[in-house]
């Protein structure tokens, strides 16, 4: 039984893999010098792991 929970433990774990699918992006002028980058889309799982919750983030150097 030990032998097994030995070997159980060690396995490697599964990750979900997801993709972004039909990005559109958008850049508008808030001011003369201000600038924001606006995007829409939909993600989807290819994993073999169901993914619950996702967060999506960006970052962008001025």
């Amino acid at each position: 039984m030990t032998a097994c929970f030995c070997i159980l433990s060690c396995s490697e774990k599964k990750e979900g893999k997801v993709t972004g699918t039909e990005s559109e992006f958008v850049v508008r002028q808030d001011s003369d010098n201000a600038y924001a980058t606006d995007a829409k889309g939909k993600i989807k799982n290819v994993g073999e792991v169901d993914v619950k919750q996702s967060v999506v983030t960006g970052y962008c150097r001025s």
